[in-house]
């Protein structure tokens, strides 16, 4: 999973030099062509990965080797990830609708790792932690609707943060230190900053 992990991070690196998601018209037949990809690498791999008894049944297996290493899960994971982040991308470009609807997400993502690390540590406590255990209570389903839920409380705790303050918590913090000097935190007043305009 380390591999995984690695591998996003360094394609997240060269978008972000690049800037394909912040000029995504610049971009749209690369987006376009890494959404196709990305959709059928990752339905391929989750498919090999969910439902290996019935291909294999089928006639269709993977090589011995590359099973052994998990390839099917990773690269459904990596493919889904690209399919999802350039198709939004595209969306929120081209379809007005798809924007308004969209809008929302774009507050969590100014605190995503604020977002990410409090989902962690709430999702630790809440499925694994004795008293709760809800990983072992709950069904697959029941989960993801746990998860979906607590990301819609996420969205609305994002949006309320954001009338009042520039930054998310974290995401402050790491501001000050790579800067060595404190933003401020809070949001200027509507009256004082069309006065200062």
């Amino acid at each position: 999973w380390r591999t995984s992990i690695f591998c996003m991070f360094i394609f997240g690196l060269v978008f972000g030099r690049k800037r394909i998601l912040h000029e995504p018209a610049k971009y749209r037949t690369l987006l376009i062509g890494i959404a196709v990809v990305g959709l059928v690498v990752g339905v391929t791999g989750n498919a090999f990965n969910v439902f290996p008894e019935y291909l294999n049944g089928h006639g269709m297996r993977l090589p011995a080797a590359l099973a052994g290493w998990d390839l099917s899960y990773y690269l459904g994971n990596i493919g889904l990830a690209f399919f999802y982040v350039t198709s939004l991308t595209l969306l929120f470009t081209y379809r007005e609708g798809a924007r308004r609807f969209l809008a929302p997400l774009a507050l969590i993502g100014r605190m995503g790792l604020t977002n990410y690390l409090m989902q962690s540590v709430v999702m630790v406590l809440a499925l694994r932690r004795p008293g709760f255990n809800l990983e072992n209570t709950l069904g697959g389903w029941n989960q993801q609707l746990v998860l979906v839920a607590f990301f819609a409380v996420q969205m609305l705790y994002s949006a309320w943060w954001f009338r009042r303050f520039q930054f998310g918590p974290v995401e402050w913090c790491w501001r000050s230190l790579t800067w060595f000097r404190v933003p401020p935190m809070r949001r200027a007043p509507v009256a004082e900053s069309a006065a200062a305009a």
